[in-house]
């Protein structure tokens, strides 16, 4: 009986077996923690109207350009695009502007509207981790014989920054 079983033993042994075997792996991506710091305020500066209407538009670039009944004064350093860091994975968003906002007078019910706001970004070198240099203009539509007075915001417009 032992011969029986040692036998067996010894053709299961020699016995080929057919296996398959294969490999996997595993991967993680993680990104920078992502964070904002805004550096200035959208600011169309100091001027008048008349009575036409008229626009003033702030480029990304702090440039000004003037249509129809608005003067501007010769100081035009008040003049700025909003402006604004994006740190971190900086390849992957996408940046989202309102289409048009308001601003009124303090102490008033006059109103302005912003609209057409445009952007502009690059990755900022002088800085040593993944960063963005965001600047934002805008269109300032100014009604005929606007009411003097400082104007501000009804609500801040929202800049959303929507990751991939």
């Amino acid at each position: 009986m032992a011969k029986i079983f040692f036998v067996s033993m010894l053709l299961l042994c020699l016995h080929k077996v057919n296996a398959q075997h294969t490999t996997a792996t595993a991967s993680a991506n993680i990104i920078s923690v992502v964070g904002t710091s805004k550096e200035a305020e959208l600011n169309f500066g100091k001027f008048s109207s008349n009575k036409q209407p008229g626009e003033i538009t702030v480029t990304p670039f702090n440039q000004i350009i003037v249509h129809g009944g608005v003067t501007t004064g010769k100081d035009v350093r008040a003049v700025e695009a909003a402006s604004f860091r994006v740190y971190g994975s900086t390849n992957d968003h996408v940046i989202s502007l309102p289409q048009e906002c308001m601003i009124v007078r303090e102490d008033g019910q006059e109103a302005m509207l912003i609209c057409s706001f445009n952007i502009h970004s690059a990755a900022d070198p002088a800085t040593p981790y993944d960063t963005q240099k965001v600047s934002i203009g805008a269109t300032l539509k100014v009604n005929p014989n606007q009411v003097p007075g400082v104007y501000i915001p009804s609500q801040p417009f929202e800049v959303m920054i929507n990751y991939n």
